[in-house]
């Protein structure tokens, strides 16, 4: 099962010299399917959309900044966090042209 979400709030994490290293999403950023996201397995960038599968479903978020998708051209992961529960999670992507 596929679902769109239009509606999202992707970020970049820096360390102490600046430079990206994570993509962040949270929970609570992704309309009412952020509890999908704490079983997330991977991610794939396809243009300027982000796919993530979780179990059986696969969260289509579209129009990915176009920064966020630089970072994931360069391999990085996405950092899932539920604020609630103090949940973090690293999830390994790929970049899909």
């Amino acid at each position: 099962m596929v679902k769109t979400i239009n509606s999202h709030g992707l970020g970049l994490a820096f360390n102490a010299e600046n430079i990206p290293v994570c993509v962040v999403i949270s929970t609570e950023s992704v309309e009412s399917h952020g509890q999908m996201l704490m079983t997330a397995s991977h991610a794939s960038v396809f243009g300027s959309n982000l796919h993530i599968q979780c179990g059986e479903t696969l969260l289509a978020l579209t129009n990915i900044d176009l920064a966020v998708q630089e970072a994931f051209g360069k391999r990085l992961p996405l950092l899932v966090m539920d604020r609630a529960t103090g949940y973090e999670q690293l999830i390994p992507t790929e970049r899909v042209y």
